[in-house]
């Protein structure tokens, strides 16, 4: 099930709408209070969560802290974000760093590319050590596997802004929606300034999808 939350009314229920028939999933919009999101998509058996939020520190926030521990991708808007329903040929942005649970996007990459028709990229962390590669190698095979289109960009930063740059080159890239993975935990910097996906969130212009580093994070599946 594709579970749309929508705090801030946006319209973004034609893209949730349309994203769940794509994945051949149902599709439910409620009013859920954020510290009973967790429990709701753990009873409910939810897919996919799409949650629209303010643009402020404190609303995204919130969410983050609220989709922390969850098992399944989330989606949040906010409102300077495009609303737009994924199509064929639509670009899905893809920063992979040098870490371990960035090979976790490539179920994301290729469930967007089978069933809702996109082209992936990949853009890679510029870093002197190979982590990176051997990600991105292991993503394109699993891409490669189900014959679907992609490209692989190098980025300028390395794997700790490859993710703020994939932000900051959304338009450039055209694409419709960004993929990051979100803090492994909370150091003093993340919790006197925020995450990194807090700052991503508040600069992107396009729907934002996060992935929580745990090892036995859900991935779509047929």
């Amino acid at each position: 099930m594709i579970l749309l939350i929508n705090q801030q009314h946006l319209s973004i229920s034609d893209f949730a709408q349309a994203l769940a028939q794509q994945l051949d999933k149902p599709f439910e919009e409620k009013e859920i209070a954020l510290d009973q999101i967790e429990n709701y998509c753990e009873q409910d058996g939810v897919d996919m969560l799409v949650v629209s939020c303010e643009s402020n520190r404190k609303a995204i926030q919130q969410v983050l802290d609220a989709c922390r521990t969850l098992r399944i991708p989330y989606i949040i808007f906010t409102p300077q974000m495009q609303t737009e329903a994924l199509k064929k040929g639509d670009s899905v942005l893809i920063p992979v760093s040098m870490f371990e649970e960035e090979l976790s996007k490539a179920q994301i990459a290729t469930a967007f590319g089978r069933f809702c028709h996109t082209k992936s990229i990949l853009l890679q962390a510029n870093d002197y050590g190979t982590r990176a590669i051997k990600n991105i190698g292991k993503i394109r095979t699993l891409i490669e596997k189900f014959e679907l289109p992609y490209s692989i960009e190098k980025a300028q930063k390395n794997s700790y802004k490859v993710e703020q740059e994939a932000c900051d080159k959304a338009a450039e890239y055209d694409a419709k929606i960004l993929v990051v993975t979100a803090s492994r935990d909370y150091g003093l910097d993340d919790i006197i300034f925020g995450p990194k996906e807090r700052h991503i969130i508040q600069k992107a212009t396009i729907p934002v999808l996060l992935l929580n580093p745990r090892g036995d994070l859900y991935s779509l599946c047929d």
